[in-house]
């Protein structure tokens, strides 16, 4: 892909804009799980996502591994450099502001110079399609899995003078504005759910709740297994842990396959309004409720699928209860493996629920369904701002704008 801009603007090696740092490197035994005295944040591959640093799923190290320079300032670019997975090598996210944190090995981090590029432009380079398409091209041509140093540093950069970066920038900052005010609606929408839940039922938690205790065991259906691979030409909709959401707990992108290709693990058959649990990493609340679409589909062995019994548990009901931080914790306790950290499928069955009369668990669910429209209606404005936005960025770094 041809970098087209203005014949009036520079073209210069991005190395020349701005400077390059490794991250920490630090041994298993050194990092914790939780925010310790003396440790500081490590950001991760996994924290780049929709061009935004995600700070779940933090490890904490030694803050004396940390050098200065590594720390995160405002405008930094930090990159996922090595995965294995060429989807990841590539990912990029700016630092809005100062963080008291870093990064790891497999990432890297480009800091602007302000003095030769205005930040918000430089930050924004990351998401132009041109840019992709380098990495694209990197990682198909020499079939890498990792960005080296040189790499970044040879990558075209177009620099128009300097009033016109700082006028695009502040251009695509506003929009970048207006798009993210969008998404933080949708985030405070999440809270009226838990809001209702409350008036209606009190505590989620099964130690203070005043309805009786249940195992989900004695309050789901058993669900039927599959081999896709006796049906190798047949395709079927995938399932997998990456497929959800963990913001928004919901199965966002699935993967289509046919069944000759299908992983070892996509073995269990869903239905509509199933609720599938991560057994895997607990902490990361990565659970979903099963869509209409989704019916009859496959998902993997790594969730457990709570189907529950239309007598004794209404699916939004339970659906519900698995967001709470009280469910996330009590799958927390029971987990095994410190670096692979996992709870047993007949674990999760054993958990105690409250269960209010179904006839109450409805009247929420009607509630509760109301409000996943309202959201629903605002996703599809986000995504609608989303590719205006990117529309916008493409454009500005074409020098149409």
């Amino acid at each position: 892909m041809k970098l087209d801009y203005p014949t009036s603007w520079a073209r210069r090696p991005l190395g020349d804009v701005c400077k390059q740092y490794r991250g920490v490197t630090y041994k298993k035994g050194d990092a914790r799980s939780e925010p310790t005295s003396g440790f500081i944040p490590i950001l991760r591959a996994n924290n780049i996502e929709a061009a935004r640093l995600i700070p779940n799923d933090l490890v904490y190290v030694p803050q004396d591994l940390v050098k200065d320079t590594q720390r995160l300032r405002k405008g930094d670019v930090v990159i996922a450099a090595s995965s294995g997975s060429l989807d990841v090598v590539g990912k990029a996210a700016q630092a809005d502001g100062d963080w008291d944190g870093s990064f790891g090995a497999f990432c890297k981090l480009l800091r602007p110079d302000a003095s030769l590029v205005d930040p918000s432009f430089f930050g924004y380079f990351f998401e132009t399609q041109f840019y992709r398409f380098a990495i694209s091209r990197l990682a198909a041509g020499a079939n890498i899995n990792n960005l080296r140093n040189e790499h970044l540093d040879a990558m075209p950069f177009p620099c128009p003078p300097r009033p016109e970066q700082d006028r695009l920038g502040r251009v695509m900052r506003s929009a970048d504005n207006i798009r993210r005010k969008r998404q933080a609606v949708i985030c405070k929408a999440s809270t009226l759910i838990p809001a209702v839940f409350c008036d209606l039922f009190g505590s989620i938690s099964g130690q203070t709740s005043r309805w009786p205790l249940v195992q989900l065991g004695d309050c789901c259906r058993d669900i039927e297994t599959v081999d896709p691979t006796k049906a190798p030409t047949e395709e079927f909709t995938y399932i997998d842990i990456a497929s959800i959401n963990t913001t928004e707990g919901r199965v966002e992108s699935p993967q289509t396959l046919i069944g000759e290709n299908a992983p070892s693990r996509a073995r269990q058959k869903v239905h509509a309004d199933d609720v599938l649990v991560s057994t895997v990493r607990p902490n990361l609340r990565q659970t979903a409720m099963v869509p209409k679409k989704h019916d009859g589909q496959v998902c993997s062995t790594g969730f457990a699928v709570l189907r529950p019994a239309p007598d004794k548990l209404d699916p939004l009901y339970l659906y519900t209860i698995t967001r709470d931080p009280w469910f996330t914790n009590t799958l927390v306790s029971m987990t095994s493996g410190a670096n692979y950290p996992a709870v047993r499928h007949k674990d999760v069955f054993t958990v105690r629920v409250p269960v209010p009369p179904i006839a109450l668990q409805r009247e929420f669910a009607k509630k509760a369904k109301a409000v996943h429209q309202l959201q629903d209606r605002m996703r599809e404005a986000a995504k609608e701002s989303d590719n205006l936005f990117h529309s916008l960025v493409q454009r500005a770094f074409k020098g149409e704008l």
